[in-house]
């Protein structure tokens, strides 16, 4: 089974404080995007979990959040044969913000369901799913969703589609522990605005309504990185607005009006700053 493994956006982020165990409660809007992996699932004759990729740097042992699905949906729900091959064909930076790995794991998750014949969002699947990472259980509904807590508690919301979106991955890693680890929990905290959750239920949702609401409470932190900072000046010397920040990043994007001046935007950023960029959409899950 062939499915796509879709890339995630951060329309909202918050830290809402952190908990004794040292993880941080948040409140988010997250956002799938049409930048994907591409991911084949199939059973297998030979015992036990393979997997096999186009990137080299790839772990394809338990370090791989795709094998752990596989194993834990092996473990907890059984298989229809001895083992599974799974082939993830990448296009998601690593470590970028966009949860490329979490994907992976609900996708890889969701083929198992399919081929099984067992409902997509089914309590035991979820579990595993919340096992797995804290962003692993969105990638089981995609779309829009509100995420709380740990990032396990999930919301859909009636999706954003076909809106442009300009995706920049600067030149650098930046781990989520030291996000996490460096940020300043406000002693405040913003809600997520009421307006928006408003606009985003209506389903009726512009550009410019939603540039007006992108927040992200690791931009300060991230943008003073240098390479980060460099890949946002650069943006704003092209006339880019509206820069924000996914995950905790280092990725940055910007919500466009219009598809071929994100196209033509995405062509410079590569051929005369050598950046990263991508020319996406924001969409809907590939089942909801």
């Amino acid at each position: 089974m062939k499915l796509l493994s879709l890339a995630k956006l951060n329309l909202y982020l918050e830290i809402l404080g952190r908990e004794s165990d040292g993880y941080h409660n948040i409140e988010s809007i997250m956002q799938t995007i049409s930048l994907s992996d591409t991911v084949i699932v199939e059973p297998s004759s030979t015992p036990g979990i393979s997997i096999s990729t186009n990137l080299a740097s790839l772990p394809t042992d338990e370090k791989n959040l795709a094998y752990k699905a596989a194993k834990l949906f092996m473990e907890r729900v059984g298989w229809v044969s001895k083992g599974v091959k799974i082939i993830l064909e990448k296009n998601i930076p690593l470590a970028s913000g966009m949860g490329g790995g979490s994907s992976n794991a609900a996708t890889v998750l969701t083929a198992m369901a399919l081929i099984s014949g067992i409902d997509l969002l089914n309590s035991i699947l979820i579990e595993i799913a919340s096992s797995i990472g804290c962003d692993v259980p969105f990638f089981l509904y995609g779309g829009s969703a509100m995420i709380k807590g740990k990032g396990t508690d999930v919301t859909p919301l009636p999706p954003i589609e076909g809106i442009p979106v300009l995706v920049v991955v600067p030149d650098v890693e930046v781990s989520t522990h030291w996000a996490y680890k460096n940020i300043i929990v406000p002693l405040y905290p913003f809600r997520t605005p009421s307006i928006l959750l408003k606009l985003l239920k209506k389903n009726q949702v512009d550009v410019e309504e939603l540039n007006r609401f992108l927040f992200n409470r690791f931009s300060d932190l991230v943008f003073r990185l240098p390479k980060v900072n460099e890949a946002k000046n650069i943006l704003e010397s092209l006339g880019v607005e509206n820069i924000a920040l996914s995950g905790s990043g280092p990725t940055l994007f910007s919500l466009q009006e219009d598809k071929e001046k994100c196209n033509l935007l995405v062509k410079t950023l590569r051929e005369k700053f050598k950046l990263r960029a991508f020319s996406a959409e924001l969409c809907g899950g590939i089942y909801r």
